[in-house]
């Protein structure tokens, strides 16, 4: 569960929900910025990356001449 609390200047943390209302909780703190959280899924990212590789200019080559050259390497 992930609960949103707030922080005063005092480092009290607050937090406005009845259900914890008179209850001891441990707190775990992660170092992440706010936008963070609000970022897009990884698939999102991962497929942005292979959009930005598609318009490099690689020369294409089948899965047969991949093979050879794999074969060549290996000697």
């Amino acid at each position: 569960m992930i609960v949103q609390a707030e922080v005063d200047e005092n480092g009290v943390v607050k937090v406005c929900d009845p259900e914890w209302r008179g209850k001891i909780i441990a707190l775990s703190l992660l170092e992440q910025e706010q936008d963070e959280f609000e970022r897009e899924t990884d698939w999102e990212a991962i497929e942005k990356i292979f959009e930005e590789a598609d318009t490099l200019d690689f020369p294409r080559r089948s899965h047969e001449e991949i093979i050879r050259d794999l074969h060549e390497l290996r000697g």
